[in-house]
C-alpha cells in the first residue's frame, strides 16, 4: 500500500464511521439506487462535506443490500479503478434511519 492508498482508505473509514458524516451514508442510501456508482468527491461536494485531500473523480462509492438478507444491514463499496483498489463497509442502516427520523 502507497501513502495515497493509505489516506483513501482513512477517508472511506471516516466517512462511514464519523456521527459528524453521516449525512454521506444518509445521502447515499437514500440518494443513489443500490448498484448505482457516484464520485465520493461529487457526492461530498453536494453535502458540503470538505475533505482533507480532494478525492480523485476515479474513486466512486456504492452500496448493496447486505447479501444474506438482513435488512438492517448494507454493504457500502468504495471503489478507485486507477489503483484498481477496494474498500468495504458493513453498515448499520436501520440505526441510521432511525437517528434521522429523530
Amino acid at each position: 500500500m502507497n501513502e495515497d492508498t493509505d489516506f483513501h482508505i482513512s477517508n472511506c473509514a471516516d466517512l462511514v464511521t464519523l456521527e459528524d458524516l453521516e449525512s454521506f451514508p444518509l445521502a447515499l442510501l437514500t440518494d443513489v439506487a443500490s448498484g448505482q456508482w457516484i464520485a465520493v468527491e461529487k457526492l461530498c461536494t453536494r453535502l458540503g462535506i470538505r475533505l482533507e485531500k480532494p478525492s480523485r473523480p476515479e474513486y466512486v462509492v456504492s452500496w448493496l443490500d447486505e447479501p444474506f438478507g438482513d435488512d438492517n444491514y448494507v454493504v457500502i463499496i468504495f471503489y478507485d479503478s486507477l489503483n484498481v483498489e477496494s474498500f468495504t463497509a458493513l453498515y448499520n442502516r436501520r440505526r441510521l434511519q432511525r437517528g434521522a427520523s429523530q
